[in-house]
């Protein structure tokens, strides 16, 4: 993370990007230091891999060429570069012009070996995109097996359709984007986040969309609620929530997951597919590989082409943006968009057509328009600042791993780890003379994936640890036991 300190720089001439030695502000007063990008080792995520739905690796290695370890790579990759992406544009370098070629930052400009060689990247060329893997694939091929979708609303997750009665029939609309819980809003404690465009398309009641074999017509499954209207919401190109109804005696209640769904091929999925974690929410990097989940093709993947542009107009909320080589179908907007197991936005236009073949495709170039969730620049108008905390994404909260309870100066001093790169509060709750106490350590202290609590707990007592996200997400409770030295 990036530090402060007040300090005075003595300040020399290093062309356009810098002004001063170290890399910091010639005045006095508070000043950020430079955050330092350290290359992720691939090997290290060859166990978590294991892991990724099957489906998920097909599609990396067709559109990519990439595997499972390489992919989980990237996306550590991508959510340390967020930092230093923020931090360089401060100094002028355009987030477009900061890259990831696989595991590697680079920054494209001859120029920058000073400022380069502070946060740990790489000099090289401009970025140029990776050429999909199955574009030589013949036209008419299929991307996929035929696949048997039944979208159960019972466990409800991101890339699920939602559809409604539109002249007189049922249809798919759109795609979940994300779950998510209430803050600020009334009405419902669950609010599903999706593309703007699927409530113009359908002002009226939304359902769960359930379709149970290939190529067979949409049924209306277990009803949602209310949108959320006025504001920023529902606009053309922008955002929409729709109300998830809390009917816990209802066989046919939608409950919301913290996952994204995978549409497995004719295997009943997605019952039948491994879900993917949302364990956190990063802003999108140049070069980074995206993939997104929708119930017309399934797992698709990319890579960031571009990012930080306005994408609307005539009044309309300006969301900033960014563009991938991710192939997005009809009735898909508002589809997750993934780097590993971060959620980086939502689907909102794509220029594919009629299937995910690049050979049958009229144009030879071909992306998909996604809305920001985090800001690639501070001050960006993303999906996270309009909605000004009153909805949090629904985040699937690892398990913290304890690793040793040792005494301390006369307390108990616990630490362990858990998933870096992300910031979970990490909660310890015991006893302390008798009275049930919580201690906690910041989201802030476990970016980099460790976490301490000293805590003067009654020797021989048990405690409780858990981890949160945001207000509304949390792991699962473990209980431990005191040592007695302690």
């Amino acid at each position: 993370m990036a530090r402060t300190r007040t300090t005075k720089a003595a300040c020399v001439s290093l062309g356009l990007l810098l002004a001063c030695v170290p890399l910091i502000s010639c005045t006095s007063g508070p000043v950020v230091e430079a955050p330092h990008f350290v290359e992720p080792d691939i090997s290290t995520f060859v166990d978590a891999a294991h892991e990724l739905p099957p489906e998920l690796v097909r599609a990396l290695e067709r559109d990519l060429g990439i595997t499972g370890p390489e992919y989980l790579a990237a996306g550590a990759a991508l959510s340390q570069a967020n930092e230093v992406v923020q931090y360089l544009a401060t100094k002028g370098i355009d987030p477009n012009d900061v890259y990831l070629d696989g595991v590697v930052l680079k920054i494209a400009d001859p120029n920058a070996n000073e400022i380069a060689s502070a946060v740990g990247a790489a000099i090289g060329t401009p970025f140029e995109a990776t050429p999909p893997a199955h574009a030589a694939v013949s036209a008419g091929g299929a991307l996929d097996e035929h696949r048997s979708t039944s979208a159960e609303a019972g466990n409800f997750m991101a890339g699920m359709p939602i559809g409604g009665v539109i002249n007189g029939s049922f249809q798919t609309v759109c795609t979940a984007g994300l779950n998510g819980h209430n803050v600020g809003f009334t009405s419902y404690e669950n609010w599903i986040l999706t593309s703007g465009d699927c409530v113009a398309e359908n002002p009226g009641q939304f359902y769960v969309s359930d379709v149970t074999a290939a190529g067979s017509s949409a049924s209306q499954d277990a009803p949602l609620g209310a949108y959320k209207t006025g504001g920023v919401f529902n606009e053309p190109g922008g955002i929409a929530l729709i109300g998830v109804p809390f009917i816990p005696l209802d066989p046919n209640w939608v409950n919301p997951s913290p996952n994204v769904a995978t549409w497995s091929g004719g295997t009943g999925a997605p019952e039948g597919g491994t879900p993917v974690p949302v364990r956190g929410t990063k802003a999108p990097v140049v070069g980074a590989p995206l993939c997104k989940s929708s119930p017309v093709s399934g797992w698709t993947c990319g890579q960031i082409l571009a990012v930080g542009f306005g994408q609307n107009g005539n009044g309309f909320t300006n969301y900033r943006s960014f563009t991938a080589s991710v192939c997005t179908l009809p009735t898909e907007t508002g589809a997750p968009g993934m780097s590993a197991e971060f959620f980086v936005g939502i689907a909102r236009s794509s220029t594919w057509d009629v299937n995910c073949v690049v050979g049958d495709q009229s144009a030879p170039q071909r992306y998909t328009m996604f809305l920001s969730y985090e800001a690639v620049v501070a001050g960006d108008t993303t999906i996270r600042s309009v909605l000004n905390g009153q909805w949090e994404p629904a985040i699937n909260v690892p398990d913290p791993v304890l690793t040793s309870a040792v005494p301390l100066s006369g307390k108990c001093q616990i630490s362990g780890t858990i998933l870096a790169g992300v910031g979970y509060k990490v909660q310890i709750n015991g006893y302390v003379h008798g009275e049930y106490k919580k201690f906690t350590a910041p989201a802030s202290s476990t970016v980099d994936g460790t976490w301490v609590i000293t805590a003067d707990l009654d020797p021989g007592s048990n405690y409780q640890l858990s981890a949160w996200a945001y207000t509304e997400s949390f792991s699962a409770v473990s209980t431990h036991l005191v040592p007695t030295a302690c």
